[in-house]
């Protein structure tokens, strides 16, 4: 991280050196959006650092990345803060759409509200429409 020169002068002076410092450093944070990716990486960076050697402005950024990407979807979240295991497909997976699929069969035949058996419908129909190029078997 970007190391600053310590101000110097009168207590006044020093104090609102620091506060536009700080005020400098939210108004980055706030115009330069951190990725999920980026806060990821930042965040493995921040586990390593020994205690009060880490910026909390950023330390804050990488925490709202994180849990804004998790509140995208309030069923993981969900999931997550009760303890459940959780299993995550993805578009590139090729055998994705056939299990999202056979996952809204089998939900609809045991209830589950339709909006969310069509929502999985939509899902794999699109994930479907992925160009075999940009899908692969899973590792």
């Amino acid at each position: 991280m970007n190391e600053r020169p310590s101000p110097t002068g009168t207590d006044d002076e020093v104090a609102r050196a620091v506060l536009a410092d700080c005020a400098r450093l939210r108004e980055q944070a706030t115009s330069h959006p951190m990725t999920v990716a980026t806060a990821i990486e930042r965040a493995n960076w921040f586990r390593k650092q020994p205690e009060l050697l880490v910026d909390s402005f950023t330390g804050k950024q990488i925490i709202d990345t994180l849990l804004s990407a998790l509140e995208v979807n309030p069923c993981y979240l969900k999931a997550v803060r009760r303890g459940y295991g959780v299993f995550v497909l993805v578009e590139s997976d090729r055998a994705a759409p056939a299990a999202i699929g056979q996952w809204a069969l089998d939900a609809a035949s045991h209830g589950c509200p339709d909006e969310k058996v069509q929502e999985a419908l939509r899902m794999a129909e699109q994930w479907r429409n992925t160009p075999r190029l940009q899908t692969k078997w899973p590792d």
